[in-house]
């Protein structure tokens, strides 16, 4: 399971976007009342991007998250990931992009206790349909990448906070995806953690991994080379270090 990292300019015109939103609207209805989340959003990120979405609660930062990893659709406007549209495709073929070009990091882990920190690994490829040799092993070079290979048969109870964290970036590699979407990857762990962490998802973005990071926490969103600040369902700012 190689990294690459991609060779494009700093001029970014002949470059095609691997994350598109042009228009993007999302309401929800809450005991009658909608409620707007994003409000014709506009936004372009280019591979290898390392881009940080902060704003208070409720600025439509998770909304924004949800729509850009498939995990939501929509009301209005247009999303493409990689030049495909994805708005308003078909579940089953939103299914297999979600699993084979994108990998998700949550907050709380998303473990499954019962299971081995390989068995955890493996899960993507398992909905893949990928054999079981192969998952074994691509699950082990993910776990050599995050430094957890010793811990391959331990359960997610008998692992650290930050542990567990570095499992779930391992299962997030593990298909060799795109898109690495961490959706407040660091607030459920102690500042020591946190910075080992984020070292980790640096490194990756050097390696060539496009990563999207909604953070309430600037100190987190330092590392990202472009911030984006959101406000009442739109981005107010777009910081580019």
């Amino acid at each position: 399971m190689a990294f690459s990292i991609p060779n494009f300019s700093s001029n970014k015109s002949n470059v095609r976007p691997i994350i598109q939103l042009e228009g993007v609207s999302k309401s929800y209805t809450i005991e009658h009342a909608s409620i707007v989340a994003l409000n014709e959003v506009s936004l372009t990120i280019y591979p290898g991007e390392f881009v940080a979405v902060t704003g208070a609660s409720g600025s439509g930062k998770s909304t924004l998250m949800a729509l850009i990893g498939c995990l939501d659709r929509p009301d209005t406007g247009d999303i493409n990931l990689d030049g495909e549209p994805v708005g308003h495709i078909n579940d089953e073929r939103i299914a297999t992009l979600r699993n084979r070009r994108i990998g998700f990091i949550f907050q709380s882990f998303n473990l499954i206790p019962r299971l081995t920190t390989l068995q955890n690994v493996e899960l993507p490829m398992v909905y893949a349909g990928t054999p079981p040799l192969k998952r074994r092993r691509h699950a082990m070079i993910a776990l050599q990448i995050v430094g957890m290979q010793q811990r391959a048969q331990h359960t997610p109870t008998q692992l650290s906070g930050g542990q567990q964290q570095r499992v779930a970036i391992a299962r997030a590699l593990v298909n060799n995806p795109d898109i690495i979407l961490a959706d407040e990857p660091t607030g459920s762990l102690d500042a020591g953690n946190v910075d080992e962490v984020m070292k980790l998802l640096s490194q990756l973005n050097k390696n060539g991994k496009t990563i999207v990071i909604v953070t309430h926490d600037m100190q987190v969103a330092n590392y990202a080379q472009r911030t984006l600040y959101m406000r009442d369902g739109t981005i107010i700012s777009d910081i580019r270090r």
